[in-house]
């Protein structure tokens, strides 16, 4: 649903993780995160205006951009639609 968001609207940023472990979305004009400089270039800010958005379209995630998402069993087909209608009018918002 990130990375559709992101598509969408052209947004600088990247969706990065691994499976089950959760992802990250990264406010960047990097094409992955490798190391401890790389996320120095990452918008906390941005990210954090992003999060006060999606809240506000009642998607709720953590206020830090470090820190995972996940998407478990409890989530339904309709709370990934509605994080990802979310996400696209918060990042074309930001943009």
């Amino acid at each position: 649903a990130l990375q559709d968001a992101i598509d969408e609207t052209g947004f600088q940023a990247i969706v990065q993780g691994i499976g089950a472990c959760g992802c990250q979305l990264y406010m960047t004009p990097f094409k992955k995160i490798k190391e401890y400089r790389d996320f120095q270039s990452c918008d906390s800010n941005k990210y954090m205006q992003f999060h006060k958005l999606l809240m506000k379209n009642g998607v709720f995630t953590h206020p830090a951009q470090m820190e995972h998402m996940f998407v478990s069993t409890a989530h339904t087909e309709q709370d990934i639609e509605k994080a990802r209608v979310a996400a696209t009018a918060a990042l074309k918002e930001l943009k």
